[in-house]
């Protein structure tokens, strides 16, 4: 891959910029937090941590149910699971160079 495209690509963009800039993005986001309002009434800052409670919840269990369905799925299916581990094995080899 590398041959034709005159460097070694990465799975996140040109040497991880993506990923440098959705973690700027959500750092920024948490620091620079404003109190919620609604006219001239502030919501308690008990109000804010239950939202970002339930924000964290819902982002946090996509990745657990696709870790839980591939588990599952390398128990049901192994001829599937092992087209799958084939496939991760190639571009493997291509982020390594080989």
């Amino acid at each position: 891959m590398a041959v034709y495209l005159y460097y070694q690509p990465t799975p996140l963009g040109t040497d991880g910029v993506v990923l440098w800039c959705m973690q700027f993005l959500f750092v920024f986001s948490v620091v620079n937090v404003s109190p919620v309002s609604l006219g001239n009434y502030v919501y308690p800052s008990w109000a804010d941590g239950i939202g970002w409670l339930m924000f964290a919840l819902a982002v946090t269990l996509i990745p657990i149910f696709a870790v839980g369905q591939a588990v599952k799925l390398r128990h049901e299916n192994p001829a599937l699971s092992a087209k799958v581990n084939k496939f991760l094995n190639t571009i493997q080899a291509i982020i390594d160079g080989e």
